[in-house]
Order: structure tokens, then C-alpha cells, then sequence
């Protein structure tokens, strides 16, 4: 699992996040606590979130999410990952970027 760089999303609450950015196609450890976003690029080359999600097994939780499903159908290229133990943390940051971000992903 090469990283491929960083990027930052930011919260309804305007909070940035920084995120690392892996392809679609990378695997992690099984045990990686993490908040996650799918995402394609718009014109200008920015990522754009599909799906935000989090998990305290990164590793079980993305081939269950079947991102290359995600990838056929929703033009997902990079998976970010913003590592975070705490699972309340984790699920307030998901909130605030989907509020921000309202991926169409989530609605499904």
C-alpha cells in the first residue's frame, strides 16, 4: 500500500482534516482504525468524496465495501485515509464531512 500524497477535506464546522491518499486498489492492515473517504477528482485534478465511512478495521471494511464496485460505477480513484483510534472522534468526523461534502455515496 503506497501512499501517493496527502490531502485535506474540510467540516461543516469548517475543521480541516488531513487525510493520506491511496489508490483504489490498495489493501491495509486489518486493524487500522480510520476514518475514510472514496473519491474521485474534479476538472481542476481536487478530490471529491463518494463516500465517507469509518471503521476500527480499515483492512476488513474496504473489500467489504466492494470499492472496486465503487470504482466501475462511481468513477472512485483514491481511497484517503485520516487515521483516528477514538471511535466517537471517528464518527463525529464523519458527520461533520458528510454535512459538508453530502456524497452521494452515503445515500445509497
Amino acid at each position: 500500500m503506497a501512499k501517493l500524497g496527502d490531502t485535506t477535506f474540510f467540516g461543516a464546522s469548517r475543521t480541516v482534516y488531513k487525510f493520506g491518499v491511496f489508490n483504489h486498489d490498495s489493501n491495509f492492515k486489518d486493524t487500522v482504525p480510520a476514518v475514510y473517504v472514496l473519491c474521485t477528482t474534479n476538472e481542476k485534478g481536487q478530490h471529491k468524496p463518494v463516500y465517507v465511512g469509518e471503521t476500527d478495521k480499515l483492512g476488513i471494511e474496504i473489500p467489504r465495501r466492494n470499492v472496486s464496485s465503487a470504482a466501475q460505477d462511481h468513477g472512485v480513484m483514491h481511497i484517503c485515509v485520516h487515521l483516528d483510534a477514538d471511535e466517537g472522534s471517528r464518527r463525529s468526523k464523519v458527520s461533520d464531512l458528510m454535512e459538508y461534502y453530502e456524497p452521494s455515496g452515503n445515500s445509497e
